[in-house]
């Protein structure tokens, strides 16, 4: 499942036909300098997410196959001809860019926890001392 923030899309509705993505990421890199491309198909969707001088990382998935990183990047660069991909461009915060491209491979630490039987204060200290 792609995840980006769903806040009001700079440009929207583009049809990847039309669009030469890496020219439009380069554009927008200079334009408003961080945020994500969201690609959305009948049969496929991914982001790409980008700062002012990177493209940070991307997430693709499609019927078969789901993957991150770097190979999400270049299958989404590569996509204009075998999928029908409307293009959404947002803007994210240089601060909050590296942390939306970081949900497709984040790991639960610890799961089916209750604040029942868990100090959350500890719990809250404890993951501040992981970063």
């Amino acid at each position: 499942m792609v995840v980006i923030p769903k806040q009001q899309p700079v440009l929207e509705n583009l049809n990847i036909y039309y669009l030469d993505i890496r020219k439009l990421l380069e554009h927008f890199q200079g334009e408003i300098g961080s945020g994500g491309i969201y690609f959305k198909s009948h049969s496929a969707e991914g982001v790409i997410f980008f700062d002012q001088d990177h493209l940070v990382s991307g997430f693709f998935q499609d019927k078969e196959v789901a993957v991150s990183g770097t190979e999400a990047v270049e299958r989404l660069l590569a996509a204009g001809n075998e999928y029908n991909f409307t293009v959404t461009i947002y803007q994210i915060e240089p601060e909050e860019v590296y942390y939306w491209a970081s949900i497709p491979t984040a790991e639960k630490i610890y799961k089916d926890l209750s604040t029942e039987f868990t100090d959350l204060e500890g719990l809250i200290k404890k993951m501040q001392q992981w970063q």
